[in-house]
């Protein structure tokens, strides 16, 4: 008798090369539960987030599983006021401003709703609009500073960027038949600039100033500037403003430019994604809504007279109107949140299908190139490039770039707009000039030093152990001890051999563990893993190729 087989799951993972050995990012499934394999680094990072822990670097992969619909459980310890929520909001009934965003941070928050289009309730569990072949939506991503600064270095960050896009893809893939590949990959040097520069208006760090939406606008402005076939672009960052953790224009799938005319609206393709343990999900549900998803509806939308079409919401059923929080689309933000609602499926593929919108620059798959880590006319100085003042739109007749092939002009040594020690005549600016401005006592300021057109490295001198100790850590523990004696271990492990070195970290470990049990509340300190001169370059790191991509809304998150 013939056996028979039956798909019970999903696997979507990367191998990497780290520090002499090959270890293992992503995501599977079976019968409904999710594994997820992550960096011990990563995974204490996202802890830190959600539960106040500082990090203890760690070459190690760590597993944990998640049940679908899984809601608030050890990953996720919030109160009800500090889960993270998203707003929606259509891009064709955004308010039109003349002024420079970066000087007027007024927020472009126009309420749409997404049953202008139809009653979402007509076309609940529909797949008819949906392609019938695999389409994929090629995506641009840049990562700000405060993104780069959660990671061990920027590698790192590149990784976990292509993973939480690589696993929403199978999503996508499964549910309405698009993938998401990834064809621009822009990461931020972590250092933040004190003042972000012309060509990179969005690449500043956490302030209260300038909020999640005031990112959008600057984002949205720079990736209109573009000229790419992208579907979307979205900003990776680490800033919340508040409990948001995701913005996004609505229905904007496609449009590249305030020219377009698709659906009588104007506004570039574009969202924000903050960084949490939801990560992917955060960037799937932001995608939704750039195709034109709206929030699922919850108890607060239905109230006690269930739905109506004044909601803005997509109902549970025909009959039921609250979604109970068991969706991606739900307003707030949950780990155990792993697929789309019938409701969500119906308007996305419907809208598809009617053309409300726009789904022209999804390519086969035959089609999908390789990611590109450099853009010529971005802004940022990339492989390849000697300068990038931001393409020939910003800066036709820059003095010392050329915008259209990204060097520098005849006699020009650097360029001012990206280089933080160069001079208005294109030339290296002299020794001691202040190139980074002091931050705080143990932060010194930089200077430049007549030689390099680059700003020196920042350097601080604050006191990690200090600075620990501040916020309430015990000073015990095996990462701290680690780290100021990473250098002695090192040193011992060359000259006296591994067996050693296991025997006197045994004991560490142990005496360590005994003085952590006589203390109240222990804490995870902050380490530093560098990547070993060894690895192999970056073409070597293989990955899953083909990620799925979604389309732009204009919606909130948070």
């Amino acid at each position: 008798m013939e056996k028979q087989t039956q798909r019970v799951g999903w696997a979507r993972v990367m191998v990497r090369y780290r520090q002499g050995r090959h270890v293992i990012e992503g995501t599977f499934t079976n019968d409904g539960t999710y594994h997820h394999i992550s960096l011990d680094s990563n995974y204490r990072q996202e802890r830190q987030i959600q539960e106040g822990q500082l990090r203890k670097r760690s070459e190690r992969m760590v597993v944990w599983k998640q049940t679908r619909n899984e809601s608030d459980g050890a990953l996720s310890q919030r109160s009800s006021s500090d889960e993270p929520t998203c707003q929606a909001h259509r891009y064709n009934d955004r308010r039109r401003q003349t002024s420079d965003v970066q000087d007027n941070h007024r927020p472009l928050l126009a309420r749409q709703d997404v049953n202008d289009w139809f009653d979402p309730r007509d076309v609940i569990g529909s797949t008819e609009g949906c392609p019938n072949s695999r389409r994929v939506a090629l995506i641009g991503i840049a990562a700000d500073c405060s993104y780069t600064a959660e990671f061990d270095n920027m590698q790192d960050a590149r990784d976990n960027i292509i993973s939480q896009v690589n696993i929403a893809s199978q999503v996508y893939e499964d549910t309405f038949n698009i993938a998401l590949a990834i064809q621009n990959l822009t990461i931020s040097d972590p250092s933040c600039p004190s003042d972000a520069p012309r060509s990179m208006p969005w690449n500043l760090p956490c302030t209260a100033s300038v909020d999640i939406n005031d990112r959008l606008n600057l984002f949205t402005q720079w990736r209109g500037r573009l000229r790419d076939d992208n579907a979307v672009w979205s900003l990776f960052s680490a800033c919340r403003s508040g409990s948001t953790v995701g913005i996004a224009w609505i229905g904007s799938l496609c449009n590249r430019s305030r020219g377009s005319s698709w659906g009588g609206g104007g506004t570039a393709s574009a969202n924000v994604v903050v960084r949490t343990s939801s990560e992917w999900q955060v960037f799937a549900h932001e995608l939704a809504h750039n195709l034109g998803a709206s929030h699922d509806c919850t108890s607060g939308d239905c109230g006690t007279s269930g739905y109506s079409p004044s909601n803005d919401c997509c109902p549970r059923s025909e009959t039921t109107c609250d979604a109970r929080n068991q969706y991606i689309m739900n307003p707030q933000s949950s780990p155990g949140l792993e697929e789309f609602s019938p409701c969500t499926i119906g308007t996305i593929c419907t809208g598809i299908g009617e053309e409300h919108v726009d789904t022209s620059c999804l390519v086969s798959e035959d089609e999908v190139p390789d990611i590109n880590d450099s853009q010529c006319g971005n802004g940022i100085v990339e492989p390849g490039e000697s300068c990038d003042c931001g393409g020939e739109d910003r800066c036709p007749e820059d003095s010392c770039c050329n915008p259209s092939t990204c060097q520098l002009r005849s006699g020009a040594e650097c360029d001012p707009l990206t280089d933080g020690c160069c001079t208005d005549e294109c030339q290296v600016a002299s020794s001691g000039l202040v190139c980074r401005e002091s931050t705080a006592s143990c932060d010194p300021e930089e200077t430049c030093d007549g030689s390099s057109s680059q700003c020196p490295v920042d350097v601080q001198n604050c006191d990690d152990d200090e600075d620990s100790g501040s916020r309430g850590g015990g000073g015990g523990s095996a990462g701290s001890w680690f780290d100021r004696n990473r250098t002695a271990v090192i040193a011992t492990a060359s000259s006296v051999g591994g067996v050693i070195l296991a025997l006197v970290l045994c004991v560490i470990f142990s005496c360590i563990r005994k003085r952590r049990r006589r203390q109240r509340g222990t804490q995870i300190q902050s380490g530093n893993i560098s990547d070993g001169s060894n690895a192999p370059a970056l073409e070597h790191t293989r990955g899953v190729t083909q990620m799925p991509s979604a389309p732009r809304l204009v919606h909130r998150y948070a």
